[in-house]
């Protein structure tokens, strides 16, 4: 309807409203992820041009972060997690603050097999991260 140029050529804050403070990060442009038919939700999120670190958005308040069920880490989400598939991890278990049986317990992840020596949740006295064989 006769509107040209980008977004922010009107909603620079002066004209029309613009980014609040609280607006995650990012250098994309309005329409990257925001439709002028439903302004929000966003309607899709360009992770590219995103600056700072997962959390810095992805904290359960700006958007969805680790459920309390999540892994105890100090990783950032992407030492882990990839954009294009969420739930293919590549996990990084040197900040694993858990211990190994917070996911290898047979209900996150494949635990100890049933004619494992009896042993108690520390994996780690016998296992290592680079070799899984008993040390």
């Amino acid at each position: 309807s006769g509107v040209t140029g980008s977004c922010s050529t009107c909603h620079n804050g002066t004209t029309a409203p613009g980014k609040n403070v609280t607006h995650i990060a990012t250098t994309n442009t309005c329409d990257d992820c925001h439709r002028t038919v439903a302004w929000s939700p966003i309607s899709r999120m360009d992770h590219g041009a995103a600056i700072g670190s997962c959390s810095s958005c992805h904290n359960g308040t700006s958007a969805t972060g680790k459920s309390g069920t999540h892994v105890s880490t100090g990783n950032e989400c992407d030492a882990c997690h990839r954009t294009s598939s969420w739930s293919n991890l590549d996990v990084d278990h040197g900040a694993i603050t858990s211990g190994c049986v917070g996911c290898h317990n047979n209900r996150i992840e494949e635990g100890k097999p049933n004619d494992h020596p009896p042993a108690g949740d520390n994996c780690e006295a016998c296992h290592t991260t680079r070799s899984w064989d008993a040390d």
